[in-house]
């Protein structure tokens, strides 16, 4: 994945769905999503209740988190 800025996404839901993606696939609590992505759980709980908006940076660094999860169950099926 390309960093495209254009994909900026602030949505809840997306942010949510990125979170429990991460979390599933690498067993993480929010707390160490949070430290993987480099911010802190506070910020994290905040773009997901919708208080704060989040970066395209941060955006990238959990889908990037989230993507990972997805490619490591591929390798484990084949």
């Amino acid at each position: 994945m390309t960093p495209d800025a254009t994909r900026y996404n602030d949505s809840p839901e997306y942010i949510a769905g990125l979170v429990a993606k991460a979390q599933e696939a690498h067993g993480l609590s929010q707390r160490a999503v949070a430290q993987q992505i480099g911010v802190s759980f506070t910020s994290l709980r905040d773009w997901q209740k919708g208080r704060s908006r989040w970066r395209y940076p941060d955006q990238y660094a959990l889908e990037r988190l989230a993507e990972a999860s997805h490619l490591e169950h591929a390798d484990e099926k084949a």
